[in-house]
C-alpha cells in the first residue's frame, strides 16, 4: 500500500499551473518527493535519490522546490528546480534541519531545526548566506508544513 501526503505549499510554475509536488512512499522503499498533473496522467519521481525527502515547498516564482532531505547523511533542506534537477544544500549544518518554505519575495526561507539542541525551533536564513540564520520562534510542538505568506 502506498502512502501520498501533499505535504508542500506553494504555486506551482505559471506556464505548467496544473502540476502538484507531493510525498510517497510509491516507489516501495521511501518517501520521495513526485511531481504530478492534476489528472495524474503524468506522475515523476523528483529527485531519484534513494534518500528520504519530505516538506515539498514551491519557490515564489514556481521555478524551484524546497525538500527536506538525508541525502547527505543528515537532514537539510536543499533546493532543485521543478522538475528535480540540479540540487543544492541550503542549509549544511550538522544539526538537523528540514520542512522548509520561502518568503514571498523567495530572498529567505524559514525551516524547522534542532540546532539548538533537542527541542525543535525555527530558523530563518537568507538563501544567500544559507549556513547563517537565526531563531524566530522557539520550541515547535508536533509538526507541520511551513508556508511563508504576505503580511498585508
Amino acid at each position: 500500500m502506498a502512502v501520498a501526503a501533499v505535504v508542500g505549499c506553494g504555486a506551482p510554475p505559471a506556464n505548467e499551473p496544473d502540476q502538484l509536488a507531493f510525498v510517497s512512499d510509491r516507489d516501495g522503499e521511501n518517501l520521495d518527493g513526485f511531481l504530478t498533473t492534476l489528472d495524474t496522467t503524468y506522475v515523476r519521481n523528483l529527485p531519484r535519490h534513494p534518500s528520504l525527502e519530505w516538506g515539498l515547498a514551491w519557490s515564489p516564482d514556481g521555478s524551484k522546490l524546497l525538500v527536506g532531505t538525508d541525502r547527505d547523511g543528515n537532514a537539510e533542506v536543499h533546493v532543485m528546480n521543478a522538475y528535480g534537477n540540479d540540487p543544492r544544500n541550503l542549509t549544511n549544518h550538522p544539526a538537523g534541519d528540514g520542512s522548509a518554505s520561502r518568503s514571498p519575495e523567495g530572498r529567505e526561507i524559514v525551516c524547522v531545526s534542532d540546532r539548538d539542541g533537542e527541542k525543535r525551533e525555527l530558523y530563518l536564513r537568507r538563501t544567500d548566506r544559507p549556513r547563517r540564520g537565526r531563531r524566530v520562534e522557539a520550541e515547535m510542538n508536533g509538526s507541520g508544513v511551513l508556508c511563508a505568506s504576505r503580511d498585508d
